[in-house]
């Protein structure tokens, strides 16, 4: 890490929180296991090398990656009772887990399908880089082509998830992505406003902080959380956030007819409900997105790749 990012950083971030990120970082490439026998299965390369040789072998392979190109818009509806009335029909693109530099065609597909889409806010649930571990420089010029074809549109916020490294921060927000890490930001329409806060990575960084993150938007009447995974949704309900938007499961990426995920990337207390798609916990309202990208190999079965636009709507308490 060069000096004026170090500096950034130091100004940026709390002294504990920097430090736990980078020493992380650091030892990510022989963290295989944390917290007793936990398996990050993306970082275990023997297993990435069977899967392929076993779909090269039997035909599939080819068929695995133009799925993982093959995206689908699912648009959705989410009422909330506290919403403000000039924000009803306001719409969110979510765009999560791109991995981006993993992308067989480097996200040419992903911007084409992008690019057609009226939203009002975008935002990014993190994993912006295929790998835990090592350069990233590739990720940022390929996630720079996608921002520079969506960010003449409406505002763009993102959060890191458990692939990205804490210096890829100066480089996206240059891009025109307003980082949230453990902060908030609050949207206006005339007198109404609506909180977004943003948590850094609860998954294998642990570093999120709903109570910073939330500490500047409490006077908000609907609160939106954007986390990369599903670790803190108790945590995040009993905070008040009447919104909770994430992915990192990738919806299970290879599944079995019917959509029966074969690995279930997530915590045993989160593995059925809140693997994919819309749930909800007591008056908090979430949603767990497929992604649009792969991790450990670029191929996908019985799980497209997804475009997410909500569409908020005033209800009546």
């Amino acid at each position: 890490m060069d000096g004026p990012t170090l500096k950034y950083l130091i100004a940026r971030l709390e002294e504990n929180h920097l430090k736990q990120r980078l020493d992380r970082q650091k030892h990510h490439n022989a963290l295989q296991f944390r917290g007793g026998f936990k398996v990050y299965w993306e970082n275990l390369d023997l297993m990435v090398f069977l899967l392929h040789t076993f779909l090269r072998t039997t035909g599939l392979l080819h068929k695995g990656i133009q799925n993982s190109l093959n995206y689908e818009l699912v648009r959705r509806e989410v009422y909330i009772p506290s919403l403000p009335e000039n924000f009803d029909s306001f719409t969110i693109l979510q765009l999560s887990d791109l991995h981006i530099d993993g992308l067989h065609d480097h996200g040419d597909a992903l911007i084409k399908a992008v690019k057609s889409i009226n939203y009002d806010l975008c935002v990014l649930t993190g994993d912006f880089r295929f790998l835990t571990y090592g350069d990233y420089t590739e990720s940022l010029t390929f996630t720079k082509r996608l921002i520079d074809a969506i960010k003449h549109k409406e505002r763009i916020v993102g959060i890191l998830g458990n692939h990205d490294f804490v210096e890829m921060i100066h480089a996206l927000e240059e891009m025109g992505i307003e980082m949230l890490l453990n902060e908030s930001i609050t949207i206006e329409r005339g007198q109404s406003q609506i909180g977004i806060a943003g948590v850094d990575d609860p998954h294998f960084y642990d570093a999120a902080n709903l109570k910073r993150a939330g500490q500047n938007i409490q006077n908000c009447s609907t609160k939106i959380l954007l986390a990369h995974s599903q670790e803190i949704i108790f945590e995040a309900q009993q905070a008040g956030f009447d919104l909770y938007l994430c992915g990192h499961t990738h919806g299970g990426q290879v599944c079995l007819p019917g959509k029966i995920p074969l690995i279930k990337n997530t915590p045993s207390p989160y593995r059925k409900k809140y693997i994919t798609g819309a749930w909800q916990v007591g008056n908090m309202q979430g949603y767990t997105s497929r992604g649009a990208g792969c991790s450990g190999l670029s191929v996908r079965y019985n799980c497209p790749p997804e475009i997410t636009l909500h569409t908020l709507k005033k209800t009546s308490k």
